[in-house]
């Protein structure tokens, strides 16, 4: 029997399981996060870090397992549920629609309409207001207001992935996944994104952080599990770990074997 999810906890993940086609994705993964946690999600490519982000964010519906969100379970959860329940997810590729502007981005698929009679009779959109509140995001994050009615395709790479995060911050999340966002990025930009990833856990949101760069994943997180072919090998907390160890585990280097012998390793550290 699964045991539930420990109090306090965000979300919890008890024994998930997914496949596609046949094709084994998640082999039983078990997760823990807290409010104002930090959790870097490692692993090589194909490893099923994606196939866990999507599964959390109601993308994919897990073939197995359980899922608790704020402590309660939660079974066939739609991305748009998820959503509600305050989880965010700013995928690699952002998510963002390049002929739209910048405040229709921020508002897709959650646009105002006019409170009015006539506004809300005929459903007229009330864009003052969500180009008003569009600016306050982007405030946060010191872009400038004249970004709003710019097509996203005109933004720099920089300037795209903070609109993106901007998104996901305004809308006052507890849980925030961020999949690969210094990717590509220029060092001063990588550099805002790691301190914002900061600032989120120390207003008490939780983060999942999917980084290719163990350097950016040693600085900000508090703890690092590392999946391998689906399975989770290692939950570590960071200030006991290393860089070399945690490619160790990627690699296969270190995991089962070391742990059936008897040596140190850290899998499942918190279950």
């Amino acid at each position: 029997m699964s045991e539930p999810a420990a109090p306090g906890a965000v979300l919890a993940l008890r024994g998930v399981k997914k496949s596609f086609g046949g094709v084994g994705a998640l082999h039983g993964v078990d997760l823990d996060i807290g409010a104002g946690e930090v959790v870097g999600l490692v692993g090589d490519n194909g490893a099923g870090k994606s196939t866990l982000i999507k599964t959390i964010g109601g993308v994919h519906i897990p073939d197995a397992g359980e899922m608790y969100v704020h402590g309660v379970r939660r079974e066939h959860m739609t991305a748009v549920e998820a959503q509600r329940l305050g989880i965010e997810t700013i995928h690699q590729s952002l998510g963002l629609v390049d002929t739209l502007d910048v405040a229709a981005n921020i508002f897709m698929n959650r646009e105002r309409v006019r409170r009015d009679p006539i506004g809300r009779t005929v459903g007229w959109l009330d864009k003052r207001g969500m180009y008003a509140e569009s600016a306050r995001a982007l405030e946060a994050f010191s872009l400038p207001h004249s970004l709003l009615r710019r097509p996203v395709r005109t933004l720099s790479g920089g300037q795209r992935q903070m609109v993106a995060i901007a998104r996901a911050v305004y809308w006052q999340p507890k849980l925030v996944m961020m999949d690969e966002p210094t990717a590509a990025l220029a060092v001063v930009h990588a550099a805002k994104v790691l301190e914002l990833v900061r600032s989120l856990a120390a207003s008490g949101i939780a983060v999942i952080l999917v980084s290719h760069d163990m350097g950016h994943v040693l600085q900000v997180t508090n703890r690092v599990v590392v999946l391998r072919h689906g399975s989770k090998v290692a939950d570590m907390p960071t200030n006991e770990t290393s860089h070399q160890e945690i490619v160790m585990y990627i690699t296969g280097h270190r995991g089962t074997n070391d742990l059936a012998a008897g040596g140190d390793g850290h899998e499942d550290v918190r279950r």
